[in-house]
């Protein structure tokens, strides 16, 4: 029985989310995972790596709980009252690469005898450490919890582990093997799915094995655990083979895809499945037959067997005996005896896997593929059609020609295309070198390699300075002139190594080869499919123009034609092209490995820019399909704009890039927005509207992000480039944002003058929609201004025109404005009423960014009720919301207000972890102000927990940061909240100047009245009341309204 049963999925609080055998969604509650583990002798520790399995499950969604308690044991809770000693698992959703490194580090203490709870402490803080040391902006140390049951038992030390890696911060990593240097394994043993073709190879004869030996287990097979990815690909291997029919499979793929660990991974998974068989190379009939009486030897004594290895017999009459022997019972004349049978009588087939089959495949000047041997064609087909208890596995660089008969559909070809970048990601836990690279260095190395497993292996070899295994070693120094010499021309630095990996692996399998048995119009299509960076349907690249379109009848340009199909079976054939999938439709997806795109580059630099034309406008209309996901239309616009500029079109990439700004900036992705926006300038000629542009939008971010000196030098930039260019509209433009950053200086006379400037002339130019949003503006300052009459006449009439151009995004702001002056009237049901109908036009629209901004809006709404709860709901939907999208500006501003809701609600400490947390974020995204304000919520809860020199540290140094800015707003409030640290420490008159400055500069009504009262307590006591907070109020709409985030652009 098992020690410990890890299963990895995804999850949900109260399910795992599980699969059929047909891949269907299968869930699986903690009763029926209980059933599964009670059974054994000791019931084993259970890890759930998968997202909330500790998090306990809302009544709401168990209509028939029998208590009145609001939630009901997840997944861990019940696993451990029911009986299970040690239950690890996750209390909210975590990446697949920290559960997978935590998980790594966990099982090493375990393995030297550390207690599951030592072990678990240990590796959370190591993996904190690193985290910090990497600058990575998400922690998750408090996700993974221990459950301990009541028969809790200590990990005992493993005698045959190694001692663990250390690396070279000191820090204990799991005993893995480095192909490239250390021997902890056995030598041939790679870890990972790194080089699955150097793996041992078992029996590779038949003839080395002694009748009556049977067969290793599971050759192939990588260390457990070290197989990645590949799930959908071994599902239908698995249904293949178990189909009661027989039938057999047919593995191919271009050289060092992964082919013979996938086998591997195969076999381990039908390890008790019967006798194998396992050849490679070139062979005939005798052999496989050989092969088949050995495997079934000294389990019978039936004479067929014996006669089954005889070469003097004719193979047919042979092939009959061995169809006898592996039939299942009742098959063969009512006979009990079954010489493969499991222990229940069900009959357990034999496996018959042929590695290396292109050994026996020849291709001719058309590229055709056929057998060297006719007659071991015949061979497979009879043997397909008459042995149903025979399982074939066939592993070949290409696939095997049309069989003839009865054969032809019982072989399932089953092409294996590169890893996915996700794969290939877990790949990399498994390569030790390659995990101490920093994540851009990674990250360029995947996209010159791709998903090709053995030229990783490559890499991590001529990156080491130890002994490789000798499979590899004995490949380099036939490829590369011999491991040693390799390893001094790289001289251990990345980028040399990844060229010489690269040219390895092009010599490896046989590019120039390859290349130059395919005729011109098929070394078009594949230089046409090769820039392609992600998987691709056939009509991607097979679309006009190509040289026999009136011929072959390929006029939907969807790969359909004749001889179109023809081309795209000889690639495939030849492993250039691999079938990738499926898309949406159920169309074929295509793609070609990275490294053979870059030669191909190499080879015909003018073919490549041809091909990227072509991409380019492929994927531009696939952004310009507004009925596509907003995600897939920006992943499509990033990829035109690739193709472009690699075909040197920068102006085309100039205007496509315009576009996408706008997308980026509703969806709220600035960070992206402006890498983008800087290119731009790159590509942009002096003086133009482009320029002009990038300007505004450069201008737009930083004022949003609280950066308002270079907010408004960029904007200044556009404004003179519009007026030199002699550009109305772009002058309109460049004022109306202007007005935006004269708000934020608190220059209100000006703000108006501006917008009032930009209106004239977007009417003037008949642009309704631009107008009206200038008089959203002004009627943002009327309500700034206590003038609410026209602020929400203002906000009306400009509703109306976004909701007659069906403008929801607008029209959604307009409610959030008319929201918060209803918050300011007192009437906060009528504020709660608009923002839920922005939300329900948000939703509806798939604005997500605009939700997030209105759950977080809600939330502040809830905290203004003291419906904290509510509140806590609303701004963790919007945090989890901006998490999935990767917007970490909204990840902040959600940890914020997750800050404020946890210190009403008493829980000091999770504010502060909330709070740091959005300070952090804040800091790597530059955005000064916003670190300000959370400078100052630390400060009030230093202050609550009875730390008020800490506040005041923490208080000034927000008002430091604030001095760096245009940002007035929040001073008021930092000077209060530095008064009520002063009068903490017994300094009242420090305290009351401070008091003084935040109600000279105050610009609210709720500061004016904190700041008067405050000044009353020092009057009337000299300290005022100890436990009086002044300035420390929830973050309130209005507040964050005047930082934008509920400006219409």
């Amino acid at each position: 029985p098992a020690d410990i049963v890890h299963i990895v999925c995804h999850a949900r609080p109260g399910e795992l989310l599980l699969e059929d055998g047909a891949g269907d969604r299968e869930p699986a509650t903690a009763d029926a995972l209980w059933q599964a583990v009670r059974g054994a002798a000791n019931v084993p520790a259970v890890v759930l790596a998968g997202c909330s399995t500790a998090s306990p499950v809302n009544r709401a969604a168990v209509p028939d709980a029998g208590d009145h308690s609001r939630f009901l044991p997840g997944l861990a809770q019940s696993l451990t009252e029911a009986g299970v000693p040690a239950v690890v698992a996750m209390s909210a959703p975590v990446r697949d690469t920290y559960a997978g490194a935590l998980m790594a580090r966990m099982y090493a203490g375990l393995a030297g005898g550390r207690p599951w709870w030592e072990a678990l402490h240990d590796a959370r803080v190591e993996q904190e450490r690193l985290r910090r040391a990497a600058d990575d902006w998400l922690p998750e140390w408090h996700v993974p919890l221990l459950y301990a049951g009541p028969h809790h038992r200590p990990g005992k030390p493993d005698p045959t582990a190694a001692p663990p890696v250390r690396d070279p911060a000191g820090s204990a990593a799991p005993p893995v093997r480095d192909p490239a240097g250390s021997t902890t394994p056995p030598r041939n043993t790679l870890p990972g799915n790194t080089s699955p073709e150097d793996t041992p190879r078992g029996n590779t004869s038949p003839r080395d094995t002694p009748p009556g030996t049977a067969s290793p287990q599971a050759p192939f097979t990588l260390p457990l655990g070290a197989f990645v990815g590949r799930r959908a690909h071994l599902r239908l291997a698995l249904n293949v083979l178990a189909d009661a029919g027989g039938g057999g499979l047919v593995v191919q793929g271009v050289g060092g895809v992964g082919k013979t660990a996938f086998v591997g991974e195969l076999l381990r998974l039908r390890a008790s499945s019967g006798p194998l068989v396992l050849l490679k190379g070139p062979l005939g009939p005798d052999d496989v037959l050989r092969g088949a009486a050995d495997a079934l030897g000294g389990r019978t004594d039936d004479p067929r067997l014996r006669e089954l290895g005889n070469p003097e017999r004719p193979w047919p009459a042979r092939l009959a005996d061995l169809a006898h022997l592996t039939a299942a019972p009742g098959v063969r004349g009512g006979t009990n005896e079954a010489v493969h049978s499991g222990a229940d009588g069900t009959a357990r087939p034999l496996t018959v896997v042929l590695d290396d089959f292109e050994a026996n495949l020849a291709h001719d000047h058309a590229g055709r593929f056929r057998f060297t041997d006719p007659e071991l064609a015949e061979f497979l087909a009879a043997l397909t059609a008459r042995s149903a208890g025979t399982a074939l596995v066939i592993v070949s660089r290409h696939p095997l020609p049309t069989v003839a008969g009865s054969a032809a559909p019982r072989l399932r070809r089953l092409p294996l295309p590169p890893l996915t970048p996700d794969e290939t990601d877990l790949m990399r836990l498994r390569l030790p070198l390659s995990r101490r690279l920093p994540p851009t260095k990674w990250r360029e190395i995947r996209r010159a390699i791709g998903g090709h497993p053995r030229t990783y292996a490559y890499l991590e070899a001529l990156l080491g300075t130890g002994r490789a295994a000798d499979d590899l070693a004995a490949r380099v120094g036939r490829l590369g002139g011999g491991l040693d010499a390799a390893r001094a021309r790289v001289r251990g630095e990345v980028r040399p190594a990844v060229r010489e990996a690269l040219s390895l692996t092009a010599a490896d399998t046989l590019l120039d080869d390859l290349l130059s048995a395919l005729d011109p119009p098929s070394r078009t299509l594949l230089h046409r499919a090769a820039v392609h960076r992600t998987p691709v349907p056939a009509s991607a690249f097979t679309a006009d123009g190509d040289e026999d379109r009136g011929r072959d009848g390929d006029r939907d340009g969807n790969g359909n034609g004749e001889a179109t199909r023809e081309r795209l079976d000889a690639l495939a054939g030849s492993g250039l092209l691999a079938e990738d999938g499926e898309g949406p439709a159920g169309t074929r997806l295509w793609s070609v490995h990275r490294w053979t795109a870059g030669e191909l580059d190499r080879l015909r630099p003018e073919a490549a820019l041809d091909a990227h034309r072509r991409a380019a406008a492929y994927t531009e209309g696939l952004f310009s399909d507004t009925g596509l996901p907003e995600a897939v239309r920006v992943d499509a616009a990033f990829e035109s704009l690739h193709h472009l500029v690699s075909a040197g079109a920068h102006g085309e990439a100039g205007a496509l890039g315009t576009r996408l700004c706008r997308v980026l900036h509703a969806m709220g992705r600035w960070t992206t927005e402006r890498a983008l926006c800087l290119r731009l300038l790159e590509w942009s000629e002096p003086g133009t509207e482009a320029e002009a542009f990038a300007h505004r939008q450069l201008g737009l971010i930083a004022r949003d992000r609280g950066d308002t000196k270079k907010g408004r030098e960029h904007l200044e930039r556009a404004l003179a480039v519009s007026t030199a260019a002699d550009d109305p509209l772009g002058i309109a433009h460049a004022e109306h944002q202007l007005g935006s950053i004269e708000i934020e200086q608190g220059d209100h006379r000006v703000a108006h003058a501006r917008y009032d400037r930009a209106r004239t002339t977007f009417r003037a130019l008949g642009r309704d929609r631009d107008a009206a949003a200038a008089l959203y503006q002004l009627s943002m300052l009327n309500a700034d201004g206590g003038r609410p009459a026209e602020a929400r006449a203002g906000f009306t009439e400009a509703q109306q025109v976004f909701t007659r151009l069906e403008d929801h995004g607008s029209v959604s702001s307009c409610h959030r404005s008319l929201a918060y002056l209803a918050e300011d009237a007192g009437d906060l049901d009528a504020a709660m009423a608009h923002c839920r109908s922005a939300l329900a036009l948000c939703t509806a629209t798939g604005d997500t960014a605009q939700a997030e901004e209105l759950r977080n809006h809600i939330g502040t709404l809830y905290v203004l009720t003291g419906n904290y709860e509510a509140a806590h709901a609303e701004f963790d939907a919007a945090l989890r919301s901006a998490v999935a999208r990767d917007a970490p500006e909204e990840v902040a501003r959600s940890h914020q207000h997750l800050g404020v809701c946890a210190r009403h609600m008493g829980a000091l400490d999770i504010a502060e972890e909330h709070t740091r947390t959005a300070l952090e974020l804040n800091r790597e995204l530059d955005r000064v102000a916003a670190q300000a304000q959370c400078l100052k919520i630390l400060a009030e809860l230093a202050r609550l927990r009875g730390r008020p020199l800490d506040g005041l540290a923490y208080a000034r140094r927000a008002l430091v940061l604030l001095g760096r800015t245009d940002d007035t707003a929040h001073r008021p409030d930092t000077h209060l909240t530095i008064g009520d640290c002063l009068r903490d420490l017994g300094r009242p008159v420090e305290a009351r100047r401070y008091y003084t400055h935040g109600l000279t500069d105050a610009r609210t009504t709720r500061t004016t009245e904190h700041a008067r009262t405050a000044l009353a307590a020092l009057d009337a006591t000299g300290t005022g009341p100890a436990d009086q907070q002044i300035g420390a109020g929830p973050l309130t709409a209005r507040g964050r309204r005047i930082n934008g985030s509920g400006r219409v652009p």
